[in-house]
């Protein structure tokens, strides 16, 4: 009895992989009816043990799938939601830093104004001296050159903004300066930064053209400098962010360093995991540097190594290729560890 139980178990199992995707949309009833035409019996217990255990097996990996399909939903927003909070968050940082200049022009405007009314009345009544001439056009001049100054400041804010949010929200693959990128995007940031107070420090060649993903980039480094003005500065009299630029003929290097607090060491192997953070419950989401870590290696084909040491800051290598000729998919938040990443210790 042994060998036609073991054949029947044989046919069982050949039978189930040929009709996976039809059994996975069978209630287990059919099967068992289907089983006791065929065999009768310990050969049909043994089938129907295996019918058993490979419809419990189909549920829970449909049930798997449809939790992933969930979790893929969730973390998605939650990026849309980070996203938008960094572009809002410098919505208000330009809105509060072009009040000033436009301020500043509006008064000097009105006193431009006044001089020119004064001018005209003494005229009008013929009054007008030699003095009052001369003081009325120095007031009209030194007004009109803060006009000026003001106007062109507000501009460039306005400006440096616009490229920020351009490239932000645009996922397109195209050429760029990438100097003249991370220079809009420190202006747009000033108004973040200035709270410590810091000024991130850029070094690197005056031009550096490339082709690839300019909003990547600008997402990346507003991930990490929203990390470090968060999280790092506590208790550091003299905050430092230095943005380093290499250029190479393939390839061009950005090396990211503050003097900010570090990161504890039981927590480096984790500071790319999405959803890990240390300030669960006061605003942290935990997706900042699961961002920047699939953003630079998946949608920028780079690579990223991670240095810091409790006290001494953070410094993060990233290695990004010159030219990126073919679109590549939009990244995604990494759901396993980076296994294959350097944490330089």
């Amino acid at each position: 009895t042994a060998l036609p139980a073991a054949w029947a178990y044989l046919a069982i199992m050949t039978l189930s992989s040929m009709l996976a995707l039809v059994m996975a949309q069978l209630e287990y009833m059919w099967i068992v009816m289907f089983l006791l035409l065929i065999y009768g019996g310990a050969q049909a217990w043994m089938a129907l043990e295996v019918a058993r255990i490979f419809t419990a097996r189909v549920r829970s990996e449909t049930m798997a799938r449809e939790r992933q399909a969930d979790l893929e939903e969730a973390r998605e927003q939650l990026i849309s939601s980070e996203k938008m909070a960094a572009l809002g968050a410098l919505v208000a940082g330009v809105a509060h830093e072009v009040n000033t200049p436009l301020g500043i022009s509006i008064t000097a405007a009105s006193a431009v104004r006044e001089a020119l009314e004064g001018m005209r009345d003494d005229y009008q009544a013929q009054r007008m001296t030699r003095e009052s001439f001369e003081q009325a056009l120095d007031q009209s001049t030194e007004g009109l050159d803060m006009l000026d100054t003001n106007l062109l400041r507000a501009s460039r804010l306005i400006k440096d903004f616009k490229q920020t949010a351009v490239h932000q929200t645009s996922e397109r693959l195209c050429d760029f300066d990438v100097m003249e990128t991370l220079r809009a995007l420190l202006a747009s940031l000033h108004p973040v930064t200035r709270r410590v107070p810091v000024r991130p420090m850029l070094g690197g060649p005056r031009k550096l053209p490339a082709r690839g993903y300019p909003g990547a980039l600008m997402q990346v480094l507003t991930n990490l400098i929203m990390n470090s003005v968060n999280h790092a500065f506590r208790e550091v009299d003299t905050p430092s962010i230095v943005i380093d630029v290499r250029e190479g003929e393939h390839e061009w290097e950005l090396v990211y360093s503050d003097n900010g607090v570090g990161v504890p060491y039981e927590h480096q192997a984790r500071i790319f995991e999405p959803f890990f953070t240390t300030r669960r419950g006061r605003g942290g989401t935990g997706l900042g540097l699961n961002i920047v870590y699939t953003v630079v290696t998946q949608r920028m084909g780079g690579q990223l190594t991670f240095w810091s040491q409790p006290g001494k800051g953070v410094r993060l290598h990233l290695h990004l290729p010159r030219r990126i000729m073919t679109e590549r998919p939009d990244s995604q938040p990494n759901t396993h560890s980076q296994s294959g990443q350097s944490t330089g210790l």
